[in-house]
């Protein structure tokens, strides 16, 4: 259940930061609107099919999120509280470390399971009703009739010629499918519905043919697959299914666009005349998530203008495309920047002032409580009117003599102190560092003391308290401070065959934490 609860957070935070990225490219497609080509406002929604497949990325000060300030690892921010507590020294000095996140929650941990099931039991149940149903349409599929006239086979041999492609693709008669489409991602099969074969014409047909096969050549059978997956999967999320619809649409303009490509241009109004006359006659528009149709519902005028003005791109225009393409892949496809040096500044001038403070505090105390015996033996002393002077002269310079004894042990104190502040860095151990990096992944709640030692080797040490393990690396110095940087595992997620890792951190000797 650790498994499925893990792979659940890690989808939250991706369809978070999909989602931001959707309504990004929603706007700038808004503005871009009739300035770029048709393929471009399709293949920039590929930038969303990225980062849902990215579960990790380089992190960048130009990242869109870190305005939106979405965390790398969202696991540890829903489980622990806002406000983590570290124990970083003996004397148990606290640093609080605020984790700014506009996604992190104190929620119930049982909650969550119970929604991490939730979610697995849908998806499990989705995939299974969608493997079988596909199953069914292929083998019905396989056994529909082909088409055997000479001139539509000798049209898609002419076709694939033209268009340079080499794989063996049928056409067939079918009466599974309720518009045109290409299906198939191993042997792919143009369908086109037996309703509708006696009232096209030859000509149509090959448009038909034309358009199937550029869907196959720019691979959108696969991407529709693709994206129905990804659908699967954030079934949970709205956004990404009416992006994933736009995208959808988008690929159809974009596949007429590159279609007219292949048709002369004085041919172009006849394409949209078939489009028309396809649309009229489908009887239904259900489409299958596999199947990638030649006409749908919405967006027939949309196409049909396109085609009335299409046009081939100029250089400008494609460079003006690549770089807005490169800009918004740039801010969307890389993390925010992992270290927060103005809260690290912050929890170390804190610590540093409290640390001054505690000093000041102990050696004031001292030399209250030295002069307060001073103060009490010299009235013990004086009350003794009748014992010999001699003595009564002796026993004040033994106080005076303690007195600047305990002065000179006070200020020796004061040095030493100063001195282990000066030092607490260089004393700083692997084993600190492990204890507070369990410490930070477990919560204010399982404050642990001990780790039982593992193998070490050069440059590492190895620890581990119950299922966590952490791997402590070299130090280094950043920004005056010394930094241990440390990988957490769950060993039991290892086991399982997977990698195990839960967090990267670098943790300082006052409680400090960026992640890696």
């Amino acid at each position: 259940m650790y498994i499925v609860f893990s792979l659940f957070l890690q989808t939250i935070k991706l369809s978070v930061m999909a989602t931001v990225a959707a309504i990004i490219i929603w706007l700038i497609k808004l503005l871009l609107k009739n300035k770029l080509s048709p393929a471009w406002h399709y293949y920039i929604w590929f930038i969303i099919i990225i980062r849902l497949l990215l579960p990790y990325s380089l992190s960048s000060p130009f990242s869109i999120y870190n305005t939106v300030n979405i965390d790398k690892n969202i696991t540890s921010n829903i489980i622990n509280t806002s406000n983590t507590q570290i124990t970083n020294n003996p004397a148990y000095i606290y640093t609080k470390i605020n984790v700014n996140n506009s996604f992190n929650q104190d929620s119930n941990q049982n909650i969550l399971h119970i929604l991490s099931i939730i979610w697995i039991a849908v998806l499990a149940i989705g995939a299974i009703y969608l493997l079988c149903i596909y199953t069914i349409f292929c083998f019905k599929v396989k056994s529909e009739e082909s088409f055997r006239e000479v001139e539509i086979c000798d049209t898609l041999k002419q076709c694939k010629k033209a268009m340079k492609v080499r794989c063996n693709i049928q056409i067939k008669k079918s009466n599974s499918v309720k518009t045109p489409c290409i299906i198939g991602l191993i042997k792919p099969v143009i369908l086109i519905p037996k309703y509708m074969t006696h009232k096209l014409t030859n000509e149509e047909v090959k448009y038909i043919i034309i358009h199937e096969l550029t869907h196959f050549r720019r691979k959108d059978t696969f991407v529709n697959w693709l994206i129905t997956l990804l659908n699967l999967i954030h079934w949970f999320n709205p956004i990404l299914y009416f992006s994933f619809k736009r995208l959808r649409q988008d690929s159809e303009i974009a596949c007429d666009a590159k279609a007219l490509s292949y048709i002369k241009s004085n041919n172009h109004k006849k394409y949209g005349d078939t489009i028309i006359n396809l649309t009229s006659l489908v009887s239904s528009f259900d489409v299958k998530p596999w199947e990638v149709p030649m006409v749908s519902k919405s967006e027939i005028k949309r196409r049909i203008i396109m085609i009335t003005k299409f046009k081939k791109r100029t250089l400008i225009g494609t460079l003006v495309g690549v770089v807005a393409a490169c800009i918004i892949g740039g801010s969307i496809l890389t993390n925010a920047k992992i270290l927060n040096t103005s809260n690290n500044k912050a929890a170390q001038s804190k610590v540093s002032t409290n640390k001054v403070a505690h000093v000041k505090t102990t050696n004031k105390d001292q030399k209250n409580n030295t002069t307060a015996a001073l103060d009490s033996s010299n009235s013990s002393t004086k009350n003794q009117t009748n014992t010999n002077t001699v003595q009564n002269t002796q026993k004040q310079n033994v106080n005076v003599s303690t007195k600047n004894s305990s002065n000179t042990q006070a200020a020796s104190t004061s040095n030493k102190s100063t001195a282990n502040n000066s030092s607490q860095e260089d004393n700083y151990t692997s084993e600190e560092a492990a204890i507070a990096a369990i410490n930070y992944e477990l919560g204010s709640n399982n404050k642990i003391t001990t780790v039982s030692n593992g193998p070490s080797g050069d440059g590492y040490s190895n620890f581990s308290n119950g299922d966590i393990a952490a791997t402590v690396f070299n130090s280094i110095t950043k920004n005056g401070k010394k930094y241990y940087s440390v990988r957490l595992t769950s060993q039991s997620m290892k086991k399982n065959g997977g990698t195990g890792t839960i967090d990267n951190l670098f943790i300082a000797k006052d409680g400090s934490i960026y992640r890696n």
